[in-house]
């Protein structure tokens, strides 16, 4: 196939991308209201904090913020196909088969991070900050309560990616086994620096972040051994 032809391919597939984007985040704009009640899920166990705005238009910033996010929720689906389909002409059958697991496979461990940050970690996190200070009233942001919210939701969402990453660097031969159990201490070390990167400055967070990255890591050690296995079977 020509250049010209892929690239007027590509413009089509991203114009489709673009077209679906608009129309999931208007369709997530008119549910708004409901899309808040679940985002404030996490803080039902937290009475003493009150959202605000603080300007004029944040709440209305805040719910395209929102509605935004939730309709790249929504047009993903049509992502992953369009990106798909431009790209599966150049795989072969096991090719195809691998990135269709390795994307399943993905997709499933970000889902389950999420929900893990969503209706474990941050509900237990945002007990913690606002009962941190007792001399400031807890009114915070709406734009940086759902800020917060996400960067959480992705944080854990690419940290549950842990055990995918494992598997391709160990089918590529880059680590096995004896490389992670050799360097546990540096790896919890790592860890333990990258969760106090991305979290508050509080023992608490770094402790909701670095546990299950951790647990994760321990994962790979088992999946990179079972990688190992079959290989060698």
């Amino acid at each position: 196939m020509a250049l010209s032809t892929h690239m007027k391919e590509l413009r089509r597939k991203l114009l489709i991308c673009l077209v679906t984007l608009a129309i999931t985040t208007t369709f997530a704009l008119f549910f708004s209201s409901e899309l808040w009640r679940f985002l404030l899920m996490p803080l039902q166990g937290v009475a003493v904090v009150t959202l605000i705005n603080l300007s004029p238009t944040e709440g209305i910033a805040a719910d395209f913020m929102v509605s935004a996010i939730f309709g790249v929720l929504l047009a993903l689906p049509i992502f992953f196909g369009e990106l798909y389909s431009f790209c599966a002409p150049a795989l072969h059958a096991k090719e195809k088969f691998l990135v269709l697991g390795a994307s399943f496979g993905s997709v499933v461990l970000f889902v389950a991070g999420a929900t893990f940050a969503f209706f474990v970690a941050v509900p237990l996190l945002l007990m913690f900050l606002s009962h941190y200070s007792n001399i400031a009233s807890q009114l915070w942001s709406q734009e940086a309560y759902v800020s917060f919210l996400f960067r959480f939701e992705l944080l854990f969402g690419f940290v549950f990616q842990m055990p995918m990453l494992t598997y391709f660097v160990t089918k590529l031969g880059f680590i096995d086994q004896r490389f992670l159990v050799r360097h546990f201490r540096i790896s919890i070390f790592l860890i333990c620096l990258v969760a106090a990167l991305v979290t508050p400055p509080d023992l608490f967070s770094l402790f909701w972040v670095a546990i299950p990255m951790l647990l994760l890591y321990g994962v790979s050690i088992v999946v990179n051994a079972l990688v190992a296995r079959r290989e060698v079977a």
